[in-house]
């Protein structure tokens, strides 16, 4: 495996000019990995990732999309000009970059509150994708920014709770209690949730559904009693 050190900006610079996609997306796992443990040591990278926002690949997309969640993680202010591209990306026609947009708002949104303000009508709009995955990252997206914001998700609560009926399994409805556990944290209590969260709890098929199901039942019951 490489090492941060390793990473070369001209060499990064000659990739995108050539449109090396494969070297463009190596070198960008390792800004991703490196942005999130300590984005000062990428902060050169980052002008020329964003330009890849406009790249024709997919997989590229996708890589980018990644490597700006993680920095915008650590440090939003250095990727907050591109909100506007990473929501347009979230209508994209491959699911993965859609997926990587969703997330990717999330992430930055998490710790800015001007990016979550401005980009969670988006992320909720994704909630009906035809893509279980899409659905799923709507969910991590809305977590993570419930973290410090939840007052901005006051108008979907109907939302999350259409999502614990979700006919998908395997992504959907085993994210989709994370949310009301997130929030109970938060100190928002959610009524409604509750007889969805005790059926789920007590009789769902899926094991992670019932697990999880029952953390959020006993974030929102505590909630409740208060």
């Amino acid at each position: 495996m490489k090492k941060a050190e390793e990473l070369e900006l001209d060499k990064f610079i000659f990739y995108i000019q050539n449109d090396m996609s494969d070297k463009i997306c190596t070198d960008l796992s390792l800004i991703s990995r490196e942005g999130f443990r300590d984005y000062k040591s990428v902060t050169e990278y980052v002008p020329y990732v964003k330009m890849l926002l406009d790249n024709k690949s997919d997989e590229v997309l996708e890589k980018v999309l990644w490597t700006l969640g993680q920095i915008g993680f650590r440090a939003p202010s250095l990727v907050n000009d591109c909100i506007d591209k990473i929501m347009l990306l979230a209508g994209h026609s491959a699911t993965k970059v859609r997926c990587n947009a969703v997330w990717a708002l999330g992430r930055i949104g998490r710790n800015d509150t001007e990016v979550a303000e401005k980009t969670v009508a988006r992320i909720m709009e994704t909630a009906h994708d035809e893509m279980p995955e899409v659905r799923m990252n709507v969910i991590w997206a809305a977590e993570n920014i419930a973290v410090n914001s939840p007052e901005l998700f006051s108008d979907y609560f109907s939302v999350f709770l259409e999502l614990l009926d979700d006919e998908d399994t395997q992504y959907v409805r085993r994210e989709a209690p994370e949310i009301f556990r997130v929030l109970g944290q938060r100190k928002v209590y959610i009524a409604d949730s509750i007889p969805k969260l005790e059926k789920m709890a007590e009789s769902d098929e899926d094991r992670v559904v019932r697990i999880h199901s029952a953390g959020a039942l006993k974030r929102q019951k505590n909630m409740g009693s208060k």
